[in-house]
């Protein structure tokens, strides 16, 4: 690995890093992926979540939609975080 690569963190993460993180399974997870409530990439057949995207869906503050779906699934959006620590 050279140096660019070590120094780099990546952007994205899988969808099941994402539901973990969630708090979700994997299915649900695909489901509102599919449903466009959670935010995405496609390339070729593999899904990935932004990492940017899902830190801004659960810190949203606004009645948009998307943070009902996130208290609706019962995720406490100021307490995590996509590095799936807890903060307090």
């Amino acid at each position: 690995m050279d140096k660019e690569q070590a120094g780099s963190e990546c952007l994205t993460m899988s969808v099941e890093r994402a539901a973990r993180i969630l708090g979700i399974g994997r299915g649900l997870c695909y489901q509102m992926i599919h449903e466009g409530r959670i935010p995405h990439l496609v390339f070729g057949r593999r899904i990935v979540v932004p990492k940017a995207g899902l830190d801004k869906l659960l810190n949203t503050q606004g009645n948009d939609g998307k943070s009902e779906d996130i208290e609706h699934i019962g995720v406490n959006r100021k307490a995590v975080s996509t590095t799936g620590h807890i903060e307090h």
